[in-house]
């Protein structure tokens, strides 16, 4: 009896061996993160206040995109599965948004998670690393661990992104970052057998940055499950709060006792209605499971110690300051700015469709024509109750010496007046508008509304009014604007219209701060729209 017991005992431990060897040899960040890694604050990393960070230190997929809140442990996690890479013997080029943040991150969190662990400093080869007292910027900038290496760079700085072959490309607060220098983190994995990338940050945009990189990925949603056995996913407005109109909610907790009172707010299941721990395991899930890019999606909800009460100050807040109510959405939620009249929705410009095909039509029209790699061009008759009805929507080829298509067009009906955008092709713009008085040019130049020079047959106009003034139609739906029945199957015009986001921008108005539309996509028909009404305006003035 006792021999068996002690042969049983000798096995589990040999299988515990194994086990640890192989996480050692396969998972090496992870295993690093198990049992070595302390944190810039000297504390173990525990992976159990942290369960939605397993996943991600296990996944070796070759490109990985973290679409997160602010303080949730991605970067703390990254410091770990970046060395256990090294130890493996790659190198690593790691871009932060500026020099000054590289190097406050390097002294001040990856420097210091190596002077508080053994195992870092054992293995970080002081001897090439170590620099003179006379360059010390270098050794802000190269890092030399085990068999490999980790380069930082400022994404501001071009010079930083030469001459390092590496394997693995981490990009930290993607929307932050110089966007232009971001294409050249592939080229300095160009020559590896590995070319993972892993992107992360806080989404800004709608469409843009982070959060256009998460849309094309598996788009993985972490699960909780409630008492009575319901799986949810945490999510503000089903959880935590309910809509009664557009600037008043309650607190689904009903033993909250207020800001001011000595119990947090709990997240309610939304089918028992009671409390569910925001911190308990979960789990992953994917809602487009087939895509090989890895996603995930960090929200405030599960993911840091922020109370609940913290967090419903700060949304309070963003419900009559849209500068706090970006900021909540952004940094808290994990979630790019679409707040309804900050981003045109599917369900307004759905309502503009009306029931009848494009072809000619007996009034008078206007044109609005966005230049791209091909005209994108709207044509509107002038209706008597002051909505503009589009009787054609579309693209067609055009240059400067061949406008014949855009020209056979117009001529099939009444046009009063037409505008086309004064760049990026001057020359054609320029040719069309000097060759007829129906033809104006537009220039976006900020602060400006509707300003009008004969001459050179050009309207200034502030880019964000104009585009204010596309949502504004679609909003109203078909009192002001009726679409095409076919218009939502013209290829781009839905995905362009719904491109850009409405979003507090604090350098705009020589620093005094104000709204831009903003995104990444594709939105040449919102502002072809934009130019049409343009073209309204100025025949009503008349």
């Amino acid at each position: 009896m006792g021999t068996a017991t002690r042969q049983r005992s000798k096995r589990a431990v040999l299988t515990g061996d194994k086990v640890d060897a192989v996480l050692q040899k396969r998972f090496t960040g992870y295993w690093l993160a198990m049992n070595h890694h302390r944190t810039h604050r000297n504390k173990r990393f525990d992976l159990d206040d942290y369960p939605y960070l397993q996943a991600p230190l296990f996944d070796d997929a070759q490109v990985i995109v973290s679409k997160k809140s602010t303080q949730g442990g991605w970067t703390e996690m990254l410091i770990p599965k970046a060395n256990g890479y090294m130890e493996k013997g790659l190198s690593i080029f790691w871009v932060l948004p500026t020099g000054t943040i590289k190097n406050r991150f390097v002294k001040n969190r990856y420097d210091r998670s190596v002077a508080y662990t053994e195992r870092y400093r054992n293995l970080m080869r002081g001897e090439e690393t170590r620099q003179s007292s006379f360059d010390r910027a270098a050794s802000m900038s190269l890092k030399h661990y085990a068999d490999g290496a980790v380069a930082f760079v400022g994404s501001n700085a071009m010079a930083g992104f030469g001459e390092f072959p590496a394997d693995i490309g981490i990009v930290d607060e993607y929307d932050y970052c110089e966007q232009d220098n971001l294409p050249m983190v592939e080229e300095r994995l160009s020559n590896s057998d590995y070319r993972m990338r892993w992107y992360s940050g806080q989404p800004t945009i709608d469409g843009k940055g982070i959060s256009k990189l998460y849309k094309e990925s598996n788009q993985m949603r972490w699960y909780l499950s409630a008492d009575c056995g319901h799986v949810i996913r945490p999510q503000w407005d089903l959880h935590v709060v309910r809509k009664i109109d557009e600037v008043k909610f309650e607190v689904r907790d009903e033993e909250w006792d207020g800001l001011d009172g000595k119990n947090d707010a709990r997240m309610i299941c939304d089918r028992c209605g009671k409390p569910v721990d925001r911190y308990a395991s979960g789990f992953w899930e994917a809602e487009n499971p087939r895509h090989s890019v890895h996603g995930y999606h960090f929200s405030k909800l599960f993911s840091t110690r922020m109370t609940m009460n913290e967090m419903l100050l700060r949304f309070d807040k963003g419900l009559t300051n849209p500068v706090e109510a970006q900021r909540f959405e952004n940094a808290d939620m994990g979630e790019a700015h679409s707040a309804r009249g900050s981003k045109i929705q599917l369900e307004d410009l759905q309502a503009c469709v009306g029931d009848y095909g494009q072809g000619r039509c007996a009034g008078s029209v206007v044109v609005g024509v966005d230049v791209g790699t091909v005209l994108h061009v709207i044509v509107g008759e002038l209706m008597q109750n002051g909505s503009t009805r589009v009787v054609w929507l579309g693209t067609m080829p055009g240059s400067a010496d061949n406008l014949v298509d855009l020209r056979e067009l117009v001529k099939g009906y009444k046009m009063v007046m037409g505008v086309i955008d004064e760049r990026p092709e001057n020359r054609l713009s320029r040719r069309l508008a000097y060759s007829s008085r129906h033809w104006w040019m537009c220039r976006y130049a900020e602060g400006k509304r509707d300003i009008v020079d004969a001459r050179a047959k050009m309207i200034s106009v502030d880019r964000t009014a104009a585009l204010d003034a596309v949502n504004e139609v679609v909003m109203l739906g078909k009192e002001r604007l009726i679409l095409p029945a076919d218009a939502l199957a013209i290829e781009g015009f839905e995905a362009q219209m719904l491109a850009l986001t409405r979003v507090y921008d604090s350098d705009r108005n020589k620093g005094e701060g104000g709204y831009v539309w903003a995104g990444d996509d594709q939105d040449h028909f919102m502002h072809a729209l934009g130019y049409m009404l343009l073209a309204r305006r100025m025949v009503v003035r008349r």
